[in-house]
């Protein structure tokens, strides 16, 4: 007894608490959800003609459920299903569009879903996590034309949907607030395959199947 007195006493006048770690010491699972801006990559456009075109941004949001194979080494491989939807308008002005001088006025309403899987690599530096990868899977694009002359009546409406193969590149990084929840800022490079039903519905034609974006998001990770 008092052995075990002399021990709680010197326990009691040394340190009492302990600091948590920043990051995980194990493998662990992880939830994320991110929302940002995307832009319709404009250079497969056949330039030329009395046309003039403009291209705005749109929005992006999507979850993704990963899985860190080893949170101590300072280089590790990850993988992560990653489900993305996109949503982009464009706007188009065609002088002599009716056989006059009268314009028309284009506007492309488009979205996409992709759900991709993504290999990466994650760096740990600290509260800093770089990580940069490669993903591929399947998307389903759809899009809404519609054509108003210069009174704003409608001319004409148009729908259509494809789907096809996908693929991105991915460059970001985390900033770790805890072990267990992280903010993360991260860039895509994302390529829609087999769009022609889609690409040819724009007025000058598309010189490509397939349809890009460039999408830069921030988000919240939480690992279990």
């Amino acid at each position: 007894m008092a052995v075990f007195a002399m021990a709680a006493v010197a326990y009691a006048g040394g340190k009492t608490t302990i600091e948590p770690t920043v990051v995980k010491t194990s493998d662990a699972w992880y939830v994320s959800a991110n929302g940002g801006w995307n832009m319709f990559q404009s250079n497969f456009i056949k330039e030329g003609a009395d046309w003039s075109h403009k291209h705005k941004t749109g929005w992006n949001a999507g979850m993704q459920l990963g899985y860190d194979f080893d949170t101590t080494a300072f280089v590790r491989p990850v993988l992560e299903l990653d489900g993305q939807f996109n949503g982009f308008n464009r706007n188009e002005t065609a002088p002599n569009r009716f056989g006059t001088r009268e314009p028309g006025f284009f506007k492309f309403k488009t979205n996409s879903f992709a759900l991709m899987l993504n290999a990466m690599a994650k760096f740990d530096c600290a509260v800093f996590q770089p990580y940069v990868g490669i993903g591929a899977g399947f998307h389903h694009t759809w899009m809404k034309e519609t054509l108003r002359d210069d009174t704003g009546a409608i001319r004409g409406q148009d729908k259509d949907s494809a789907n096809g193969f996908s693929w991105q590149l991915i460059a970001g990084t985390d900033y770790k607030l805890s072990s267990d929840w992280a903010l993360f800022v991260d860039y895509k490079w994302v390529n829609l395959q087999g769009n022609k039903q889609l690409t040819n519905h724009h007025p000058q034609g598309m010189t490509k199947d397939r349809l890009s974006q460039q999408i830069v998001s921030m988000g919240v990770r939480f690992t279990f």
